[in-house]
């Protein structure tokens, strides 16, 4: 990810707290879902520019295409 993505670990993961996500598998669905919402987010973050955009340490692109792979 080019910069951090903001999750709901409840809804996105189905956990109540962090050390839970590290433990969880996830069900095809949400798993889809969240690569869905991080493709977008990659994709909300070509708008950005000035010093926002030096801060990305990745091509919003490159990240993009990378996520479709999967």
């Amino acid at each position: 990810m080019p910069s951090p993505m903001p999750i709901n670990l409840q809804d996105d993961i189905g956990v109540k707290s962090l050390g839970n996500a590290f433990f969880k598998y996830l069900e095809l669905d949400k798993a889809i879902s969240l690569l869905d919402k991080a493709i977008n987010h990659t994709t909300s973050l070509m708008n950005i520019s000035g010093e926002a955009k030096k801060r990305l340490w990745i091509n919003p692109i490159e990240a993009i295409q990378r996520l479709k792979k999967t």
